[in-house]
């Protein structure tokens, strides 16, 4: 009885891919493969949206918060002098809406049941949970580090690029030293399983990747070592980015973006991850029986509802933190960033502060001009 590690077409991507009734009491799946692909090519920073200042609430919320402003200055200011002057509800109305901005009422009527203190109460309350929501929802944009965005997001978008691919260990040697061989990268045998995918852009992606000269081999498909770090940096992004993307499985992308990130900052440039997966395959292993499965049903049974429990997935990834795949980052001398720590920083979105800055000191201004014009009214309406 022998175990071994096998590999299954993923029924996505495979026409009419089907497991035989045999294979169920001998194989026991434990994950899949999958791949993403970075790029630098058209990566610019994401637009800042400000409509998140005006959420959770929607257009009527607004409307009744603004209708409920109005009713409650009149109700409250009026009378507040013998003689009803028009300013006096315009500076009762700006005095509420200072709530806003944490300014105190400095002027609350008092009536014989109340209900205008209360009201007013009532208001500053209001007022204080808006402000406590404005300076969560401001803090957060400021400490969140702008997002990159680039045009070229899934698979689709890159049919014709040019793919780089790392290659295994036992190609390194022909990697070293192209005279004594040619070596292929691991993209090379995926792709060529998916020429017989039943999704088009999948099988236009294929056979795209394994296109070739007698002369200068494949076009669209270039072999990348991981012991060999200035490669990566410098057929990416030289003589530019346009065209080029760099495809691995999906955990290895999530590692390597960081430490492509902090290379191209030297020459302000930026890597993004696509933001969907090639699922190609399943993983997992089989008991190899000579003469009958059935001796192994139990088994394998027992297994399946390890694998089902997340037992295997979490020792897995425990195993992966300790002993994690040597990557590009760990052949650069050059990076001495560690992997088991990272660094902290707040990552400000300084655009933002000062948009709102100048909003801010504009609406401050106005309230200034409205109440030098009260204060001026004011006085006519009293002597008049």
């Amino acid at each position: 009885m022998d175990i071994a590690a096998v590999t299954y077409p993923h029924p996505n991507h495979i026409h009419e891919f089907t497991f035989p009734e045999e294979w169920d009491s001998s194989i026991i799946l434990v994950g899949e493969e999958a791949y993403k692909f970075l790029t630098c090519a058209g990566v610019t920073s994401a637009r800042i949206g400000y409509g998140v200042y005006l959420s959770p609430a929607d257009g009527w919320c607004w409307i009744l918060m603004a209708a409920s402003l109005i009713v409650t200055t009149v109700y409250v200011a009026f009378p507040m002098e013998s003689e009803n002057c028009p300013e006096l509800y315009i500076r009762m109305l700006l005095s509420m809406i200072g709530a806003l901005l944490e300014r105190p009422i400095h002027r609350v009527p008092a009536d014989i049941l109340g209900i205008k203190p209360l009201l007013c109460i009532i208001w500053i309350f209001t007022c204080m949970i808006l402000g406590t929501g404005w300076k969560a929802t401001y803090t957060t944009d400021t400490i969140t580090p702008t997002k990159l965005v680039s045009p070229f997001e899934t698979f689709k978008n890159v049919l014709s690029f040019t793919l780089y691919s790392s290659v295994g260990m036992e190609q390194h040697p022909f990697y070293d030293d192209p005279s004594i061989g040619t070596p292929i990268p691991e993209l090379f045998f995926v792709f060529r399983d998916l020429l017989n995918s039943n999704v088009n852009w999948i099988t236009e992606l294929a056979r795209n990747a394994l296109a070739q000269t007698t002369l200068d081999g494949f076009i669209h498909l270039k072999s990348l070592a991981y012991n060999h770090p200035a490669h990566f940096n410098g057929n990416l992004t030289r003589p530019s980015c346009t065209g080029k993307v760099y495809v691995d499985h999906v955990q290895n992308i999530e590692a390597i973006l960081p430490y492509a990130n902090r290379i191209g900052a030297n020459r302000s440039i930026k890597f993004v991850a696509g933001t969907d997966k090639l699922v190609t395959s399943w993983t997992g292993w089989s008991w190899m029986i000579v003469f009958d499965m059935s001796q192994t049903r139990k088994l394998v049974e027992m297994q399946k509802m390890i694998v089902s429990s997340g037992i295997y997935s979490r020792w897995d990834a425990l195993y992966k933190r300790f002993r994690p795949m040597k990557l590009f980052q760990h052949f650069d001398p050059d990076d001495d960033m560690d992997e088991g720590v990272e660094k902290t920083g707040l990552g400000s979105n300084i655009l933002s502060a000062m948009t709102i800055f100048v909003v801010l000191s504009s609406f401050c201004t106005i309230l200034f001009c409205c109440e030098l014009t009260l204060k001026f009214s004011w006085r006519r309406c009293i002597y008049r």
